[in-house]
């Protein structure tokens, strides 16, 4: 037996087309549940408020103070930065789901039936709002993809983003972003770096840097025995090992050049010593 459907017809008044919707009836049973459980968060709301209402005013203030108390406990929520956040991000996500649903009706993704996809379940991310969404038969993500724009649009939000669950392709995840995080004009927060000094951010000591005022630059030597002095005490150590081996190469030197007989050797000028023993005869 097949089921009852409703057919609505609609005209375009600039193209001169009709459009026909078919639309599976419903019992009324059933239009009740299916409202039920989309409204499912409103009516949760109000059902703990009338409770709490009802057994305030029975067992502690009755009349009037069961409202004094009920506004107190409100006015602390919103005074808690947590739980104002928890509430606020919550009521967002709801706000989503429904918008997200009244814009895939008017953008016609839906079945030849008129059923819309089911919306599972939404949730607060960092970056907005992710909905579960569960494609009916004849669905698919593509269909989402193509009205992105229009579910950022719809949502009031930055973007919109459809994601295929890598295990069954019914069910998709709707990312709708209301914030961006690299676009924050502050300084992002880590958890990484809690307990650590904010102005370093690696808690290490500060070695403060001298003032330029306090420093005075060490001037360099100008006479020629201060360079000698300077590069003498620089290579000290370096010469100490060689030091052996230098002076007996410049006692042979010198020993040779005063034993000779020829003019020329007679003529240069016995070798320069430096203080540790070293031929600068070179670089006199």
């Amino acid at each position: 037996m097949s089921k009852s459907t409703k057919t609505t017809a609609r005209r375009s008044s600039q193209t001169g087309t009709f459009e026909i919707i078919q639309r599976a009836e419903k019992s009324w049973p059933l239009r009740i549940l299916s409202g039920a459980v989309r409204l499912r968060v409103e009516l949760t709301t109000v059902a703990v408020i009338i409770t709490a209402w009802a057994l305030l005013d029975a067992r502690v203030a009755p009349g009037l103070g069961a409202w004094a108390v009920l506004g107190v406990l409100a006015l602390a929520v919103a005074a808690i930065p947590h739980s104002r956040r928890f509430v606020y991000r919550r009521a967002w996500s709801v706000f989503a789901r429904h918008r997200l649903r009244t814009c895939l009706v008017n953008r016609r993704v839906m079945t030849y039936e008129g059923l819309v996809p089911r919306m599972l379940w939404s949730r607060p991310i960092p970056v907005g709002v992710r909905i579960w969404v569960f494609l009916r038969a004849g669905l698919a993500a593509s269909h989402l993809e193509r009205v992105t724009e229009e579910i950022a649009s719809t949502c009031w939000a930055r973007d919109a983003r459809v994601t295929v669950h890598g295990k069954w392709t019914a069910l998709v995840r709707v990312d709708v972003v209301y914030r961006d995080p690299l676009s924050a004009r502050g300084e992002i927060a880590s958890d990484l770096l809690s307990g650590h000094d904010p102005a370093t951010n690696s808690g290490a000591d500060v070695i403060p840097l001298p003032d330029r005022a306090t420093v005075r630059p060490t001037k360099p030597a100008t006479t020629r025995e201060g360079v000698e002095s300077a590069a003498t005490g620089d290579a000290q150590t370096v010469s100490a090992r060689s030091a052996p081996a230098t002076t007996a190469k410049a006692t042979t030197r010198t020993t040779s050049r005063s034993n000779g007989s020829t003019d020329d050797d007679r003529s240069e000028p016995p070798a320069a010593l430096g203080r540790s023993g070293e031929d600068v005869s070179d670089y006199v």
